[in-house]
């Protein structure tokens, strides 16, 4: 690194910038939904439909899941799955929800 002096007492330091860091990897779109099987509510990167049936099964009915990878897959090169359990034994007996932000009637129910 260059160091000059520009006047006494006054010095100046050149730091060197242009090292850029890794980034971090690519990890494409994140679908989340129900799987036939696979590792549950972990991010898996998938960058194939074969890559995604050997882990998470094929397509099926059930989920719009192997579906959308398919059709996502087309135009790019990685995918993000988490696999949510189904919830066909969850019942909900209300639900809660809050409304923020900022701006003219906000946090204000409309009808």
């Amino acid at each position: 690194m260059a160091e000059r002096i520009v006047s006494p007492g006054v010095f100046t330091k050149e730091t060197d910038l242009s090292f850029l860091p890794q980034g971090i990897s690519n990890i494409g779109a994140a679908v989340i939904g129900p799987t036939q099987k696979g590792p549950a509510f972990v991010p898996t990167v998938i960058t194939n439909m074969q890559e995604f049936e050997e882990r998470f099964g094929g397509l099926y009915k059930k989920s719009y899941v192997p579906y959308t990878v398919q059709e996502y897959l087309k135009s790019a090169s990685t995918v993000t799955i988490v696999r949510i359990l189904h919830t066909g034994g969850y019942k909900a007996d209300y639900v809660n929800f809050a409304v923020s932000g900022s701006g003219k009637g906000s946090g204000t129910p409309h009808q």
